[in-house]
């Protein structure tokens, strides 16, 4: 695979059993140990070294090498559903105490009341008003802070577990050898920007900047004499389907 400025990289997916996700790949002698030997690892061993090398007519010069990866069921699980949706219900039922309507007014009054099904019935005209509202009217500093301290209590009710300690550790090998090869690594998810990037460089090895999900708007405000953004519930833009290449 050749390309004129960019090298891009998307990496495929490998079914691995669940036994290895939790360990650890630091101090691994060989690379991508994690993996089985199989056509996708040699296919991505094969093109990080054509394009790293020198010699090679595929070679890309390092600041041109760029490497994009979803995130759920790529990098963590994606089942029974998708940990923000999972986020987002709470965070709506915790504020539905202090927004009495909820109780009555689809789609929170169905979060309230635990009828998820209908949620999802509804999909997105749904799901959308209830992302929304999880994270209006919140300062992005406040939004992080709730996002962390939420992952750090709730369990994954599938595997009851936390949902960063299901992380797939063969990805994060990728990551770590990409980087290594001096790759710039991003996250292109259909999840909030907002929603991962608190904790991508701590569980993902990518930082903040370099995570593009779906994104709401901002307000500036003037609270106490000094300029605030908080954040609304206006839609920029879903990051998912052809918007992700838009946004690459």
């Amino acid at each position: 695979m050749k390309f004129t400025h960019v090298a891009l990289c998307a990496l495929p997916f490998v079914s691995i059993p669940f036994s290895v996700f939790s360990m650890s790949c630091d101090n691994q002698g060989e690379t991508l140990s994690l993996w089985q030997n199989s056509s996708p690892r040699s296919s991505l061993l094969a093109f990080v070294d054509k394009v790293t090398n020198v010699n090679s007519t595929d070679y890309v010069p390092a600041n041109e090498r760029i490497a994009v990866i979803d995130n759920d069921g790529t990098l963590w699980p994606e089942k029974p559903m998708y940990t923000q949706f999972q986020f987002a219900f709470d965070q709506i039922k915790a504020k539905a105490k202090t927004n009495l309507d909820w109780g009555e007014k689809t789609p929170y009054k169905w979060v309230v009341d635990g009828d998820i099904q209908e949620v999802f019935k509804h999909s997105w005209s749904a799901l959308l008003p209830i992302l929304a509202q999880s994270q209006s009217g919140v300062t992005p500093s406040q939004y992080s802070s709730e996002v962390l301290s939420w992952l750090k209590t709730h369990k994954s009710s599938r595997f009851n577990r936390p949902y960063t300690s299901l992380v797939y550790q063969p990805m994060i090998q990728v990551i770590d050898y990409l980087k290594a090869n001096q790759f710039d690594v991003y996250i292109v998810t259909g999840a909030g920007a907002a929603f991962v990037r608190p904790w991508s460089e701590a569980i993902y090895h990518i930082p903040a900047q370099n995570v593009i999900g779906t994104t709401f708007g901002y307000s500036y405000k003037q609270v106490n004499g000094k300029a605030q953004l908080v954040k609304n519930d206006k839609l920029i833009y879903v990051n998912d389907g052809p918007q992700k290449a838009i946004n690459i």
